[in-house]
């Protein structure tokens, strides 16, 4: 995520995406991350076949955080083209001062959700 955000990165809808709040439901919708999920098998299976005879699940499990998504609320600047209407990306910031969030779905287990964030005192 570091080097996202110094590279100025945009999204590449495969290992990140972003999505508009609807204001009419109040969610956020991420409509295809199959691309994500593929990248997610693709770099287990990559690490599987390098590690051979030597594979360890757990090991190498607790070592990357393989299949763990993180949420980053950010500010996107665009325009709109106006020959075709379409939206073009210019920049990516990290909003460091989120509003609201509700997660939903998952199994059983406990969620993990760890919020960083920052303000200034003049907000409150």
């Amino acid at each position: 995520m570091k080097d996202f955000f110094e590279q100025n990165s945009l999204t590449d809808n495969t290992t990140s995406y972003f999505a508009r709040r609807d204001t009419k439901t109040n969610q956020y919708v991420f409509s295809n991350i199959t691309r994500l999920i593929n990248a997610c098998i693709i770099e287990k299976a990559e690490a599987q076949k390098a590690a051979g005879g030597e594979w360890d699940e757990d090991a190498w499990e607790k070592k990357n955080k393989w299949n763990n998504v993180l949420l980053v609320p950010v500010k996107i600047s665009s325009e709109i083209t106006s020959s075709t209407g379409g939206e073009n990306i210019i920049s990516i910031r990290h909003d460091m001062s989120p509003g609201y969030v509700k997660l939903k779905g998952g199994n059983k287990d406990k969620l993990e959700l760890e919020v960083i964030y920052s303000t200034f005192p003049s907000r409150k």
